[in-house]
């Protein structure tokens, strides 16, 4: 235990104070204003249909790892910085898992924090003086979802790392491996729109009891996806492997 705090107060201090600290701020930034402006659009159906916020959910922590894991072991390659980390009484699992975890807290961070913002805009733009809140099919969903994804994308990006040189093309190879399941996932999404004749509409079919079974199948999927990327991780994560490609 004492290993991986160890790990993780290295790479939360190098990740905030690196170079990937701008683009995380620009893509924060730029998600922010859409979950601004969405809720401003579809006011009080920002809480309660889900489509729209399970996009943010799912989309920002897969940015956010997608830059700040790269970082973290090809960053570590580029700046000389590995063989030092690699040398130390470290173990392979603390070294790993603390490069998972960081990412991983970042993206869902800023996913909550852009899920207030949305929920704050929300409530303004329909104002009628009594706040209101996510609809729970909605938003346990939205974090447990947005967690699984980070986690998948992490994990992905680790194993990606391990074989790059350089930082940038270790997050183009992510971001490129990424963009498949994300445009699958948006026309599924749009599919379902077009069939159910709306946002509007396709809310309402997910709702009760059936919002809660599909939420439930993404969920138990994910969590199969994430334990295969992470032990494929955990095989690869190998110190000596690492020290001949250096």
């Amino acid at each position: 235990m004492d290993d991986l705090r160890i790990v993780l107060w290295k790479e939360w201090r190098s990740l905030l104070h690196g170079q990937s600290r701008r683009q995380l701020l620009l893509m924060t930034a730029t998600l922010a204003f859409w979950a601004i402006w969405l809720p401003v659009q579809t006011g009080s159906d920002w809480m309660t249909d889900g489509i729209l916020s399970i996009l943010i959910s799912v989309l920002l922590p897969a940015l956010v790892v997608a830059i700040t894991v790269p970082a973290t072991i090809a960053g570590a390659r580029e700046r000389k910085t590995l063989p030092t980390l690699l040398a130390t009484r470290l173990s392979d699992e603390a070294i790993l898992f603390g490069k998972l975890i960081v990412p991983v807290a970042l993206g869902v961070a800023a996913m909550v924090a852009v899920l207030i913002v949305g929920l704050i805009a929300a409530n303004i733009a329909s104002w009628d003086g009594s706040v209101r809140l996510y609809d729970p099919v909605v938003i346990v969903p939205d974090l447990i979802i947005g967690a699984e994804v980070a986690i998948a994308a992490a994990a992905a990006g680790v194993a990606i790392s391990l074989r790059a040189r350089r930082v940038q093309d270790a997050q183009q190879t992510l971001s490129m491996m990424l963009m498949l399941p994300a445009m699958v996932v948006g026309l599924l999404l749009f599919a379902v729109m077009q069939l159910s004749g709306g946002i509007g509409a396709a809310a309402e079919r997910l709702e009760g009891t059936s919002g809660w079974v599909v939420a439930s199948a993404v969920i138990a999927l994910l969590a199969l996806v994430d334990l295969s990327l992470v032990s494929g991780a955990r095989r690869r994560f190998r110190r000596g492997r690492l020290i001949a490609d250096l």
